[in-house]
């Protein structure tokens, strides 16, 4: 039976992604993984007096080895085959490598077995990851990866423990990193440009982040709207600019969005199951503590399921070690009560949901054949579960938008730029607006784009086809010659279209 919830939970973890799934190919990934975890939890709790870790690490590592071998599989002869990024059923190629990196200490723990076939079984696993992890090109799951082999090698090795050593494996992680940083000097530019921005929001509001004024996907983008008003002629991070929602860093993310106490939260929630495991000497705990304590540095594994659902089990698993056995045994009758009557609470309440993301996506999928207008009535029912999430609100708006409702997609957009605040965004009510003949709204919203990413070309020709309406000849020559002498970052059909309209 726990074999069976295991094994359930993996196929949840690279459940492939469902499109138009909440504007997150990902969401099915959360409902399963949640609702396996949740099971599993109560289980566990039932069979206590039969249950240990180190069983429980030996099957997670079977069905992990399994499961890396057939998504790794997966993933390279698409790659391959298609043309494409490594990234299997995961929705880019940093999502991949960190769930597979998080699940390898466990493979690794098992590599010890005497049954040859096992060997063969995680051996293969090992070798195959690696491979995979290496070819998505994702620093952060490499940085994981050197870190986990370098404790797994040490694990068992005195004199790869001495001082000598340990001072020459932290100056050869340090020259790795330094060179794997280098690597790609416009990714590594474009993020200390989000930090940058990032960190004088956090100076701005140290204390209480922004949680009363719409957390960071509403507040990062006005500021790097306002940095590149005030720097017109930067050409060293106008190229990079994206549109942002995460910065990259969980640290930061939870600062900004929670306050300090956000952040000291996350903090604390990381290095006290690693001191924990540190000092138990549990390989499986400490290595899946490193992943996470870097990953959240470098990147944004708390996006994903599995590193959310491993920082809270290993919490868990750090308090019950404290606890002494004796105690937990004799309130064992009342935790299974309690956990019964929350695991019905919790499992009733994520089907629930899962019953109204299920109607959104089947009636975005509609609309995006072309029936907006018949699915416009339906949206409006969901509107009460949804009016305070934002993908909601940017799909919804956009539909009436495309359905001719122009003032009603206004009325969504009012709601939602409490909340939001992106180049997307700005560029549909450009457009909203100036359907509505309000050139003066169109223009500010369509600079507001312009300056949130001042790589993209469709703001200049949303200002090209107002002045163009509104007969402003001069106006209308000045975005002409920006569209003729403006870089192009990454060529494409739309880049020569606008350039050939806009002439």
């Amino acid at each position: 039976m726990n074999a069976l919830l295991y094994l359930l939970l993996f196929i949840g973890v690279f459940f492939p992604g469902i499109s138009y799934f909440k504007y997150d190919s990902l969401i099915i990934q959360w409902f399963i993984c949640l609702f396996i975890t949740i099971t599993i939890v109560l289980y566990e709790i039932l069979i206590y007096k039969k249950s240990n870790l180190k069983r429980i690490t030996i099957l997670i590592g079977k069905i992990a080895s399994i499961s890396i071998l057939f998504e790794c599989i997966f993933a390279i002869i698409q790659a391959f085959y298609h043309n494409c990024d490594v990234k299997g059923t995961m929705n880019n190629t940093t999502g991949l490598a960190l769930n597979i990196v998080l699940l390898l200490p466990f493979v690794l723990e098992n590599t010890g077995t005497i049954i040859q076939k096992e060997k063969y079984l995680y051996t293969s696993a090992i070798t195959i990851a690696t491979a995979t992890i290496i070819l998505t090109g994702c620093r952060t799951a490499i940085i994981c990866l050197i870190v986990i082999l370098i404790i797994y090698i040490t694990k068992n090795n005195k004199i790869l423990k001495s001082p000598k050593y340990i001072v020459i494996t932290i100056i050869t992680t340090i020259s790795i990193f330094s060179f794997i940083l280098s690597h790609k000097y416009d990714s590594t530019t474009g993020r200390w440009f989000i930090l940058k921005n990032s960190t004088e929001l956090i100076i701005d509001s140290p204390i209480c982040g922004y949680i009363r004024k719409g957390k960071f996907v509403k507040v990062y983008m006005e500021k790097q709207k306002e940095y590149f008003k005030k720097n017109k002629e930067d050409c060293n991070y106008s190229m990079l600019a994206d549109d942002i929602r995460h910065p990259l860093n969980e640290f930061i993310y939870a600062w900004i969005n929670y306050g300090i106490f956000g952040c000291l939260l996350l903090i604390t929630l990381l290095i006290f199951p690693f001191f924990i495991f540190c000092k138990n000497k549990d390989f499986c705990g400490i290595c899946t503590m490193c992943a996470l304590i870097i990953s959240c540095t470098f990147s944004y594994p708390l996006q994903y399921p599995l590193p959310v659902i491993a920082l809270l089990l290993c919490n868990i698993i750090s308090i019950l070690s404290i606890i002494k056995k004796t105690s937990y045994i004799a309130l064992n009758k009342n935790v299974i009560i309690i956990s019964t009557f929350l695991f019905l609470i919790i499992q009733g309440y994520i089907g629930y949901n899962f019953y109204y993301y299920y109607n959104w996506k089947k009636i975005a999928y509609i609309a995006l054949k072309g029936y907006n207008k018949n699915t416009l009535y339906k949206y409006e029912k969901l509107y009460t579960h949804f009016r305070n999430d934002i993908f909601f609100l940017y799909n919804y708006m956009s539909e009436l938008y495309y359905a001719g409702r122009f003032e009603e997609a206004i009325n969504i957009s009012k709601e939602l730029q409490k909340k939001f605040s992106s180049y997307n965004l700005e560029l549909l009510l450009g457009d909203t607006y100036m359907q509505l003949k309000r050139d003066k709204e169109a223009i500010e919203h369509y600079e507001n784009a312009m300056y949130m990413c001042p790589c993209r070309f469709a703001p200049l020709e949303g200002l090209y086809n107002i002045y163009s309406q509104n007969g402003d000849s001069i106006k209308k020559e000045q975005i002409v010659n920006n569209i003729s002498q403006k870089e192009i970052k990454v060529f494409s059909g739309d880049i020569k279209r606008i350039k050939e309209i806009c002439k």
